[in-house]
């Protein structure tokens, strides 16, 4: 897996700064677990080949009703029920 992105890389079938397939998918095709494929991409970034990102992070949005909600008090988390 990681030869092949490498050749990609190189050959220009994968251009700078382009999205590369995700672990996931990179495991789904090749038939291997995620952790394998894990690997192989921390092969492509220590070689320099690839770069990853800081994650854009997680964004809260207007929670279900249904959902319970939970709130952080310093020391441990609480958890109620909208509209109780």
């Amino acid at each position: 897996m990681a030869r092949e992105l490498t050749e990609a890389i190189k050959d220009g079938t994968l251009l700078p700064g382009e999205e590369v397939p995700t672990i996931g998918d990179i495991a789904q095709a090749h038939g291997v677990s995620v952790g394998t494929a894990h690997r192989a991409f921390a092969q492509l970034k220590q070689a320099g080949l690839i770069k990853v990102p800081r994650p854009a992070g997680r964004r809260t949005q207007q929670p279900r009703e249904e959902a319970g909600v939970s709130s952080w008090d310093g020391r441990r988390w609480h958890s109620y029920r909208l509209g109780t």
